[in-house]
């Protein structure tokens, strides 16, 4: 917003941010007169902490997140990475943007809030980020069960096949493979020879003497 006045203007800009830093060019102009003058300006402002700042909570993993945004570019510090000997932290800066996440484990009783700390030389903000479960906490009766589960579907598998085997061995054994096994030690079709022998013999013992 230009403010012009008998010999002066002002420029005015609301709700600054780090975006209106940069060169700017003030040109002044009287009858065959021009002058130029160059000022560069950069936008201070204290630090802040932005939503999407979070803590979630896996199994017994605890990853926070805390993104700050100020000029000059702040620095966040976790204060309670104090009490833990381990952690990871991973820290990207965009633009005046930092974004710091940081990962460590955790107990069962332990806090359920987190607090972020971004400072800088303009001033300081902190944030106490609420501890979420993720859905991988939810899963953890159910990875304890999986042992369980497998042996159970094994046990079946077998019993199955088990069944199957006998069941096929049965039809091997047909109903009437008895009785052909009883036919084939006798002779089915008797030959007139035979009948023959069978009548002389019987002569014979009739004509026997008493």
């Amino acid at each position: 917003m230009l403010q012009n006045g008998p010999g002066r203007a002002t420029l005015f800009i609301p709700n600054v941010t780090a975006k209106h830093s940069g060169q700017y060019i003030c040109t002044a102009k009287h009858l065959n007169i021009t002058q130029t003058i160059h000022a560069n300006i950069t936008v201070r402002f204290p630090p802040k902490i932005l939503n999407g700042s979070e803590c979630v909570r896996q199994s017994e993993v605890l990853t926070c997140v805390c993104i700050s945004e100020g000029v000059p570019l702040p620095t966040i510090k976790w204060p309670l990475l104090e009490n833990h000997a381990e952690y990871s932290v991973l820290t990207t800066v965009i633009n005046h943007t930092v974004n710091s996440r940081v990962s460590f484990s955790v107990t069962a009783h332990s806090n359920t809030t987190v607090m972020c700390v971004s400072n800088s030389e303009t001033g300081e903000a902190n944030r106490n980020l609420t501890v979420t479960r993720g859905q991988g906490s939810h899963s953890e009766p159910s990875a304890a069960l999986l042992p369980v589960a497998v042996v159970s579907v094994i046990v079946n598998v077998i019993f199955i096949i088990c069944i199957v085997f006998l069941w096929n061995s049965r039809k091997k054994l047909k109903p009437d493979q008895e009785d052909r096994t009883y036919m084939s030690m006798q002779k089915k079709d008797r030959s007139p020879e035979y009948d023959v022998i069978a009548h002389r013999s019987s002569d014979v013992i009739a004509q026997r003497p008493n």
